[in-house]
């Protein structure tokens, strides 16, 4: 009679280890998924970014609701699951520009240009990461 209460108490023990073992196993899994679409989220804006660079195009024909074939080429470079995901530039001031980007529509990361008026120059604008 001790043996199967003894036997009992073990077996309860190590069910509840295992629970909030794998409660942590979980946990870490989600967190692993959160930095991997950070992570491809800051790629994605600095394709963006370059993209601008290189091709000195206007960043009016990035935006979302564009029918610029500018906007069709940029996705197809820049973004793994086209039907997943949205890149694409907003117009914030006379000079500045919020480059987005969106997975199954929610924004996941954001961050200001400023382009130089003079030069035509793009630069990140210091302190202008948006982590939503």
């Amino acid at each position: 009679m001790v043996t199967a209460v003894m036997l009992v108490a073990l077996l309860l023990l190590v069910l509840g280890s295992y629970r909030a073992i794998f409660h942590q196993i979980k946990v870490g899994q989600n967190e692993l998924k959160a930095r991997q679409l950070h992570w491809q989220a800051e790629g994605a804006l600095e394709c963006l970014f370059s993209y601008l660079k290189v091709t000195d195009i206007v960043p009016e024909w990035l935006s979302a609701d564009s029918a610029s074939h500018h906007l069709t080429h940029m996705r197809s470079l820049c973004l793994s699951k086209p039907s997943r995901e949205l890149l694409y530039v907003e117009h914030l001031a006379l000079s500045q520009f919020r480059l987005v980007y969106q997975r199954d529509s929610v924004t996941v990361l954001s961050k200001a240009v400023e382009v130089d008026p003079v030069s035509g120059e793009g630069r990140w604008m210091q302190g202008a990461w948006s982590d939503y």
